[in-house]
C-alpha cells in the first residue's frame, strides 16, 4: 500500500493526510487522529464497508475525482465528527438509502457531477444540521414529495445541470431555512403552485435555462426575502397579472432570451397607479433577446426609470444609442438602446391617455 503524506498544521492544530499517488482503494493505514483526509484524484472504485471506522476525529473528508461506482450502507461508519464530505466527480448511479445515518453532524455535502438519476425518499432525513448540498451535474429527472425530508437547516441547495422535468408541489415545504435555490439548466416546463410557498427566507432563486412557457400568479407568493430572480433563457411567452406582486425585496429580475412581446406593469402591482411604494427598492431588469414591441405598453418603464427605481441590465453587450430610420434618414436617439428596446421611442405623445396622475397599469 502506498503511503499517504501526513502533515500537521500548527496554526489550526489539525493533522491532515493527502493521498494522491495513484491509489486504487482507500488506504488501510490512515492515521486515526487525522482531522482532514483528502483522497482526491485517485483511481478508487468503491468505498468498502466500515473503511473509515477508525477516523472518529475526522471532520473533513474529500474523495472527489475518483472512479467510485459503489458506496455501501456502512461505508461512512465511524465518521461521527464529519462536517464536510465531498464525493463529487465520480460515477455513482445510486446512494444507499441509509448511508448518511452515520454522519448526522454533516454541514456540507457535495455529490455533484456523478450519474445519479433520482433522489431516494428520506435519503437525507437524518442530516438535520446540513447547510449546503450540491446535486449539480447529475441526471436527476424529478424531485419527489419526500426527496428532501429532514433538511430543516439547509441554506444552499444546488440542483442545476440535471434533467429535472417534474417537481412535486410539496418538494420544498420543509426547507424553512433555505436561502439559495438553484434549478438552472434543467428541462422544467411547468412549476406547480404553490411549490415555493414555504421558502420565505430564500433570497436567490435561479430557474434560468429551462423550458418554462408562462409565469402564473401565485408562483412566487410569500417569497418576501427574494433578492434575485433569474428566469432568463426559457421560452416564456406569458407573464400573468400579479406574478411578481408581493416581492418587496426584489432587486434583480432577469427575463432576457425569452419570447415576451410585452411586459405590463400589472405583473408587479395590483394598484391603480404606479407608485414607488409598490416597489420601494431599485429594480434591475433585463429583457434583451425578447421580441418586445416598442409601444405605449411600455410607458410605465419610462416613468419608473425617470423616478430612479428601475434600471436596465445588459447581460450581453453594453448598449448603443438607439437608431431608427425616419424619412430615409438615420436618426440617433439618446439614451442608449437597451435590451433591444429603444426607450426613447416611447415618447410622451405615445403615452397620452396612459399617463394619468402617475400612471395607470396596462
Amino acid at each position: 500500500m502506498k503511503k499517504c503524506r501526513e502533515n500537521y498544521d500548527f496554526g489550526t492544530n489539525k493533522t491532515y493526510q493527502r493521498c494522491c499517488q495513484g491509489l486504487h482503494e482507500v488506504p488501510s493505514d490512515l492515521q486515526a487522529d487525522s482531522l482532514i483526509v483528502e483522497l482526491d484524484g485517485n483511481y478508487i472504485k468503491q468505498l468498502q464497508p466500515q473503511v473509515f471506522q477508525n477516523l472518529i476525529q475526522c471532520t473533513h473528508l474529500s474523495i472527489s475525482f475518483n472512479r467510485i461506482r459503489a458506496i455501501y450502507p456502512s461505508s461512512l461508519t465511524g465518521l461521527f465528527s464529519l462536517i464536510f464530505l465531498n464525493i463529487s466527480n465520480n460515477i455513482l448511479t445510486q446512494l444507499p438509502s441509509n448511508v448518511f445515518q452515520a454522519v448526522p453532524s454533516l454541514h456540507y455535502l457535495d455529490v455533484s457531477n456523478n450519474l445519479l438519476t433520482e433522489i431516494q425518499n428520506n435519503l437525507y432525513d437524518k442530516l438535520t444540521q446540513l447547510e449546503y448540498i450540491s446535486l449539480s451535474g447529475n441526471i436527476i429527472h424529478s424531485i419527489q414529495n419526500s426527496s428532501l425530508n429532514g433538511l430543516s437547516a439547509l441554506i444552499h441547495l444546488h440542483m442545476d445541470n440535471n434533467r429535472i422535468e417534474q417537481i412535486h408541489v410539496r418538494s420544498f415545504t420543509k426547507l424553512f431555512a433555505l436561502q439559495k435555490l438553484n434549478l438552472r439548466k434543467n428541462l422544467i416546463k411547468m412549476l406547480p403552485i404553490p411549490v415555493f410557498s414555504a421558502l420565505s427566507n430564500v433570497n436567490e432563486l435561479d430557474i434560468s435555462m429551462n423550458d418554462l412557457t408562462e409565469i402564473n400568479f401565485g408562483l412566487f407568493s410569500n417569497l418576501s426575502s427574494l433578492f434575485g430572480l433569474f428566469l432568463n433563457d426559457n421560452k416564456i411567452r406569458t407573464i400573468h397579472k400579479l406574478s411578481f406582486h408581493g416581492l418587496p425585496s426584489l432587486r434583480f429580475l432577469t427575463l432576457h432570451n425569452n419570447k415576451l412581446a410585452t411586459l405590463s406593469w400589472s405583473v408587479f402591482s395590483d394598484g391603480s397607479y404606479i407608485n414607488s411604494r409598490d416597489h420601494p427598492v431599485r429594480l434591475e431588469l433585463s429583457l434583451s433577446g425578447n421580441p418586445v414591441e416598442c409601444d405605449a405598453s411600455l410607458c410605465w418603464t419610462k416613468y419608473a426609470e425617470t423616478e430612479g427605481w428601475l434600471a436596465w441590465k445588459h447581460p450581453s453587450n453594453g448598449g448603443e444609442d438607439c437608431a431608427m430610420e425616419q424619412g430615409g434618414r438615420r436618426r440617433t436617439y439618446a439614451p442608449k438602446c437597451t435590451d433591444r428596446i429603444c426607450w426613447s421611442n416611447v415618447t410622451l405623445p405615445l403615452c397620452e391617455g396612459k399617463l394619468l396622475c402617475l400612471m395607470r397599469p396596462f
